[in-house]
This record gives C-alpha cells, structure tokens and sequence, in this order.
C-alpha cells in the first residue's frame, strides 16, 4: 500500500511539474468564426505590398455568383449548405457544409447554390491590389452560352447574393513581406476574431501550421522566441510559419483586434501549441493571473490545468520522472534495511 501511495504521489507531481510549463494568455477572448477541413494540400503565397481579404457570402437557393475570376488564390470555407463551383469548361465541384477547397488566381469560375438550404461562405482572398477588388467580372465561357443540360447562367451578374456587412468584407490588410502558405490535405483551416485587452498577452504559444494575421484596430506587439519585436498596426498583416515559438501582447492604450486565419490544424483539434516561458526571453508575461476567456476550438480556456492523457509526450515525461524517482526511493530504501 505504501509503494501504491508513493506511485500516486509521483504521477500527481509529474503531472503538475509537466503542466505548469505552460504560460497561458491574460485578458484575451477568442471567437471562432469558420473552419473546414480541406481534403486537398494547400499552397498558395502571399505577394509583398498586396493584400488579403475575409469575405463573408450568402447565396439564397438558386442564387449564384456569375462568371467571374480573382487576382490570387482563394480560401473557400463552406459553413453551411452546398456549394456547386462550375469551371469554365462547366466542370462542377461539389462541396458539403464543413468541407473547403482551394482555386488559383486567374480561373473563370461561377459559384452557384443549386442547393434548397441557404449556401454560407467564408472566403480568405490573397494577392488582391491594395484597395482593388476582390474579383474580376468575366465572359460566360462557351460551354455555357445557349441551351446547356447544366442550364447555367450566363454574365458576370450575381443572382440571390446578400452580405452581413458592405461587400461581405469582414477584414482587409496589407502584408508588406510575401510569405508562402502551406496546409496538408485533410487538415483543417480555422478562422478566428480576438479582442486583447490593453496589457493582455496570449501566452507562449505555437501553432501547428502557417498562421495569417490581420489587425482590424489597435498595435500588436508579436515576439519571437529570441524576444525579436515585430509590431503590426491596424491595417497591417503578417504571416508567422508554423512551429515557432511566438507571443502577441497588447502593449497600447486601447483593445487589440485581430482576425486570425490558421493552417494544417487537425481536424476538430486546436490551431494553438502551448509552449513554455523561453530562457532567451523572459518577464513578457509576469503577473498575468487570468487564463483566455474562450470558446471551443480557439484558445485553450485553461490551459495551466489541462492535460491531454492520450498525449505522448506527457505519457513518455511521466514514464521518465516515476521511472527515475522511483529507482532513487529503492535505492535509499534499500541502504536503509526497510526492504
């Protein structure tokens, strides 16, 4: 019973000492707003000095799109009905509520609900021209001109299209580097609204694909590992690579708002990795005592008391430290004459 008690005893550390490496955010609420898994890798790139955008879309049962083209590759997250996307040669691709897809710059397209239930779209645009459109009218491609057994429309003219806000557009930034942006086929990309309170931080943390920032109003102080700045204003992007170690503060005076678009998440799991208090930058996050407020999918609401039990790593760090406390206690048991 007493070697039970010290096994116990040992686990229960483990898991605390293992835990409390995490540095958890302060003041930070976290929104998601759409995520789709894409059954296709993504690779796309942003262009230096050009934009990317976040659409929101609604097309009514029967509505459509009309013949149209982007300047850049497009992010497609369908979140509710069925989206028809017909190609210029009217080659359709079906996607389902909670799938996404990819198209590149350039491609005649028309997108069409042929669905009975509204069709809700979420759409990360890049390489747009600062200030420019988001898309680009095009001709109806032959295929589609008179009687047609797909019956498409024809024109650049939209049909049963409505928005929340002017142009659907929730955000718009300009991203002064190019960067190149990955994502593996049955992956998840995940998009989210954070608000930083002045002083809020988001704790060390990295995530688990290309990560694509826009600051909709405030400064975003974003440290690397080796406390290297980089500040962000409103109206600014930036783009962080996956696997690097990072914390964004709100150093300002007013709230920090960012949308923030994930990449290569795993489907259902959380875009965010956190990360211990690095030894080559410390004291950013001293005297932050409350955890994220959040909601499922974003920031771990807690994360200085979860564990995940399936984990590997934590599975291997209790093996080693009961493995190694254990052999200390026989030893000394043994010099002892108690057993």
């Amino acid at each position: 019973m007493k070697r039970l008690s010290v096994t116990s005893a040992l686990v229960a550390w483990a898991l605390s000492a293992s835990v409390a490496l995490a540095t958890p955010g302060s003041l930070v609420v976290a929104t998601p707003i759409a995520r789709a898994t894409f059954g296709s890798a993504v690779n796309t790139g942003q262009l230096a000095g050009r934009q990317s955008v976040i659409q929101q879309i609604m097309i009514a049962p029967g509505g459509h799109t009309g013949w149209h083209s982007h300047p850049g590759a497009t992010v497609i997250l369908v979140q509710a009905g069925t989206l028809t996307l017909y190609t210029d040669a009217c080659a359709k691709v079906v996607t389902e509520a909670n799938r996404g897809l990819v198209e590149a710059g350039g491609h005649v397209q028309l997108a069409r609900n042929d669905g009975a239930l509204p069709l809700l779209l979420t759409v990360v645009y890049f390489d747009v021209p600062v200030g420019g459109g988001v898309r680009s009218d095009a001709t109806t491609p032959a295929c589609a001109v008179g009687a047609d057994a797909n019956s498409l429309p024809e024109g650049a003219a939209g049909s049963g299209i409505s928005f929340n806000v002017p142009s659907g557009i929730v955000q718009r930034a300009t991203f002064a580097a190019a960067a190149s942006i990955t994502s593996g086929a049955e992956r998840d990309v995940f998009v989210q609204h954070q608000v930083y309170q002045p002083g809020g931080h988001s704790g060390w943390h990295s995530h688990p694909g290309t990560t694509v920032i826009y600051v909709e109003s405030g400064t975003m102080s974003l440290y690397s590992g080796h406390c290297v700045r980089q500040q962000v204003t409103a109206g600014q992007g930036a783009v962080e690579p996956g696997d690097h170690l990072q914390l964004a503060r709100n150093e300002g005076t007013v709230p920090l708002v960012l949308r923030v678009v994930y990449f290569n998440v795993p489907v259902a799991g959380s875009p965010r990795i956190d990360q211990p208090e690095p030894s080559t930058c410390t004291g950013l996050v001293a005297g932050s005592t409350a955890a994220p407020a959040a909601t499922p999918r974003s920031l771990p609401a807690t994360s200085v008391t979860t564990v995940d039990p399936s984990s590997s790593a934590v599975i291997a760090l209790l093996a080693a430290l009961v493995s190694v406390a254990g052999l200390a206690l026989l030893a000394r048991a043994r010099r002892r004459g108690s057993i």
